[in-house]
């Protein structure tokens, strides 16, 4: 069963990676369309790579993109596959690696590591815009120096640098990074004044999180001076953001955890029940913890539950920060007659923004497992190891976790009427304007231009333009 629980992940993944080669068409979709029309798909350009775009600065994202039209022509299918294999390989990888380090019992960290299934999940960043796996990047940044800091026994200075300059990545991919790293960065500084480790753990964790606390300064000012200064709001103009304030604020964040869960959207009564009793675990060991600092008892406990304690408290503080952006920005981006309770938690299922929660769920039973163990419930413990995993992985599966042939089908399908729309455009002679490809009718003909001059890999499917 051990085996099964490491390997359910990563054929997830394997079934994904094989349904996009499948399933996928070679076009650009919505936001993809923007470097095509203003011919900036081969820049390296300090101006392009630093001029916003979606509320946000994301030059790590942008070179990466000018990266993959220089080597495999902007490909949609190879650039997507590479970067799903990558990024969720690499969080896969990352997870299996904290849990192992944390969890000393690899019973237990297989346990905790079958929830990744959550983050395999269809209909994430991966099957529409090749852009979208941007917002994935930050977290990348996040575990590798929570790997960094815990697990490898490097010397202060070089832990100081790499954090540093993971933070600037993470910070300069996308808005949500910089909030990250910014919080990742005082979430260690905080554990270290509190840790009673060895003096060499001490300074890591020191050194740490001043490397992310200063690159998240950098990156964090930079990202809010696009917003306030430059941008003077939110990307849609006359939209008031949400505030804490607000009971749609909170139920816009419960529905985006909810569908982290894969909870039913057809039943949001019961989703939104489900969600405040796990809301009210992850709220219980987060008041765990933090006793545990006030008392100043943190060294009496196992080093097993301190570690284990440190990455789940890292990964709720950076996750929640998240959501408050995503619910303070998104909350209000619904119909206005839509003011149901039910109805303004359901909106919150939309989109792809719960993928950072999934993140959270193994930490959880992580924190479940090594909790009970410090209360020597050693018949409990063992009963926990096996049901909470096999439970959630039935229901996870039922719930569609492996289906990314039917999600990718679907994307096949809005691209094929896209592709049939800019052919019979493009032979008519006509303005280009098709929906399926760039819903808000931006005329997509200079796009196609550019395209065809610079070799892009889509063209090839179009005709040349009728004169």
């Amino acid at each position: 069963m051990q085996r099964i629980f490491v390997a359910l992940p990563w054929l997830s993944l394997i079934i994904c990676g094989l349904s996009w080669l499948r399933f996928g068409i070679d076009l650009p979709l919505g936001d993809d369309w923007g470097t095509y029309i203003d011919g900036t798909m081969r820049s390296f350009k300090l101006s392009y790579l630093f001029a916003h775009g979606n509320d946000t600065l994301y030059p790590v994202g942008k070179i990466l993109d000018t990266l993959a039209y220089r080597l495999i022509d902007g490909n949609t299918i190879a650039y997507q596959f590479i970067s799903m294999i990558g990024v969720l390989g690499l969080l896969l990888l990352l997870q299996w690696k904290l849990l192992s380090f944390t969890l000393k019992d690899k019973t237990l960290a297989a346990s905790a590591f079958s929830l990744t299934i959550l983050m395999l999940q269809p209909d994430t960043y991966w099957g529409w815009q090749n852009l979208a796996y941007h917002q994935a990047l930050p977290l990348l940044a996040c575990l590798t120096s929570l790997y960094i800091v815990l697990a490898l026994q490097w010397k202060a200075t070089k832990v100081f640098l790499s954090c540093f300059v993971l933070g600037l990545l993470g910070g300069f991919s996308y808005i949500s990074g910089a909030f990250s790293s910014l919080t990742l960065g005082i979430v260690l500084l905080i554990a270290h004044h509190f840790w009673r480790g060895s003096d060499f753990e001490k300074s890591r964790m020191r050194f740490g999180g001043l490397g992310l606390l200063i690159s998240g300064l950098i990156s964090t000012t930079a990202q809010v001076w696009v917003i306030t200064g430059i941008q003077k709001g939110t990307h849609i103009p006359g939209l008031r953001m949400a505030l804490p304030t607000e009971i749609d604020f909170w139920l816009f964040m419960m529905g985006k955890i909810a569908r982290s869960m894969m909870l039913p959207i057809n039943q949001p009564a019961v989703s939104l029940v489900l969600t405040l009793t796990v809301v009210a675990v992850l709220c219980f060991f987060v008041f765990f913890i933090f006793r545990m600092f006030n008392a100043n008892r943190f060294e009496k406990y196992a080093i097993e539950l301190r570690q284990t304690s440190l990455v789940f408290l890292a990964l709720t503080s950076v996750v929640f920060v998240y959501l408050v952006l995503i619910s303070a920005g998104r909350a209000h981006m619904r119909p206005a007659e839509d003011t149901e309770l039910l109805k303004v938690f359901g909106w919150g299922f939309h989109r792809f923004h719960f993928f950072w929660v999934t993140l959270l769920w193994p930490w959880l039973l992580a924190m479940v497992f090594v909790y009970t163990k410090s209360k020597n419930r050693d018949i409990l413990l063992t009963r926990l190891t096996w049901v909470i995993p096999f439970i959630a992985l039935l229901w996870s599966i039922y719930a569609g976790a492996l289906n990314h042939g039917a999600f990718f089908k679907t994307t096949q399908n809005q691209r094929a009427d896209g592709l049939q729309c800019l052919q019979l455009a493009m032979q008519s002679g006509n303005d280009v304007k098709c929906w399926q490809l760039l819903p808000i009718q931006h005329p997509l003909k200079q796009g196609i231009l550019n395209g065809q001059r610079t070799g892009a890999s889509f063209a090839r499917l179009l005709p040349v333009e009728q004169k």
